[in-house]
């Protein structure tokens, strides 16, 4: 009997420590301060081990990647071989601003099992195990760029690159179309990571249907860009490169087109103080096109009710991004709850860099004044210190699957406290 209960008690006791276990992994979505561009890292990080049991990288920003994006993932990911090995690498869209750091490819410094792109070249010559693409025909204004398929042949070449994602492969309209597949990035405590493809080369997903490109003669590779949602239980998140949301010049508005989707797709919710929300809402949304005017279309925002709002931009004064009235936007949101407490915060906006330029074009200006000292509102920027910083959300598994709160950290690599927390936020509950 004594044998027994002490047998009891060490099943009672490894159960014990492999929840702990469990409670110790965490989802993070890097962004990374890479001065121009983007660059965003996500995986499951196991704080036990120090170690990311899977992760994903989409672009790399405009740096050459031993300036900035290298020494940020060596620092956060320990450097090693492993690593610096990803699943996926994602490429949005064919601007240096976006797919320069990836370079790093071609030399082995980062590595990955399989790449995603908007395509548009014959992949067969490097990746010939992959299938056809459907028949549909490419837009023919979508333009390769060199450095992107030099890239691709050196990272096959020396087994840095293993392959081309099955199953994203083209995204055209028809029903093969790679628009609405998911690919799995890993699990949290169980709970599957998902990132779900809604628009591609020009089309969006919409309310039940895909909205085909309106004017895909527009040679603008912004245009063609990769739109995602990532989720997990009820954390929702959104990355579309420089998606635009608006009809200007050589743009066209996807942005209104995804809502119809979101609506669809992102299940009724409510507040943490029980307010019923609308379907659609979106816990947090990586700025399309820097914050520039001609995406991030008040519409879209209202409709998404992002808690956070991650921007990245830098000191290009050709580009003045992001621009005062995207910023003007982000301060009029309202957010989805308003319970407010210790470090409890309602809403965030984060900016890699901010600048001004003068000439009305006072972006910096104009994040202090409506956004910097006001209730409930987290809000920093990554030149604000001697070093770049960048920015973390942290998504821990507890309660997942009924509600979603997470964190956002400062991060510093060149001090020896990498991470600072600035801020939790309890967002919404199933």
């Amino acid at each position: 009997m004594l044998f027994q209960q002490k047998k009891a008690l060490l099943l009672l006791f490894l159960v014990a420590i492999a929840r702990l276990g469990f409670a110790q992994q965490e989802l993070q979505i890097h962004h990374i301060n890479i001065e121009n561009g983007d660059a965003t890292m996500i995986g499951v990080y196991d704080n036990a081990t120090h170690q990311y049991t899977s992760k994903i990288l989409i672009d790399g920003g405009q740096s050459a990647a031993g300036l900035m994006l290298v020494p940020y993932l060596e620092k956060v990911t320990s450097g090693t071989t492993a690593g610096m090995h990803f699943n996926y690498v994602i490429l949005t869209h064919y601007h240096n601003d976006h797919y320069t750091g990836l370079l790093a490819l071609g030399t082995g410094k980062i590595t990955a099992d399989s790449l995603v792109d908007p395509g548009g070249y014959d992949y067969h010559q490097y990746f010939p195990g992959q299938p056809d693409l459907i028949s549909e025909a490419k837009p023919a204004s979508l333009t390769v760029v060199a450095p992107w398929t030099t890239l691709i042949t050196k990272a096959t070449t020396h087994n840095f690159l293993k392959g081309r994602s099955q199953v994203l492969e083209s995204f055209g309209t028809s029903d093969q179309s790679s628009l609405g597949h998911k690919l799995l990035i890993g699990q949290l405590n169980g709970i599957p990571v998902t990132l779900e493809c809604v628009a591609g080369w020009g089309n969006t997903l919409s309310n039940g249907s895909t909205v085909a490109d309106p004017l895909p003669a527009k040679n603008n590779a912004n245009n063609f860009s990769l739109a995602f949602i990532l989720r997990c239980g009820e954390f929702r998140y959104f990355i579309g490169g420089d998606l635009g949301g608006s009809n200007q010049g050589s743009y066209i508005d996807q942005e209104d087109p995804l809502i119809g989707y979101l609506g669809r797709g992102l299940p009724a919710g409510h507040a943490t103080n029980g307010t019923p929300i609308a379907a659609g809402h979106i816990c947090g949304i990586k700025a399309d096109h820097h914050g520039s005017s001609n995406s991030n279309d008040a519409t879209f925002l209202q409709a998404a009710r992002p808690t956070i709002v991650m921007t990245s931009a830098g000191n290009n004064a050709n580009w003045h991004l992001p621009q005062v009235a995207f910023i003007d936007k982000v301060a009029a949101l309202q957010p989805v709850s308003n319970n407010t407490g210790t470090g409890i915060f309602n809403k965030g906006a984060y900016f890699t860099n901010l600048y001004d330029w003068g000439q009305g074009k006072n972006s910096l200006s104009e994040a202090q004044t409506t956004l910097s000292n006001k209730p409930g509102i987290s809000f920093d920027y990554g030149n604000a210190t001697t070093n770049k910083c960048s920015y973390v959300i942290k998504i821990k598994p507890d309660h997942l699957l009924t509600e979603s709160d997470f964190e956002v950290d400062r991060v510093d690599i060149s001090q020896t406290q990498v991470y600072t927390k600035l801020a939790v936020f309890l967002c919404h509950k199933k």
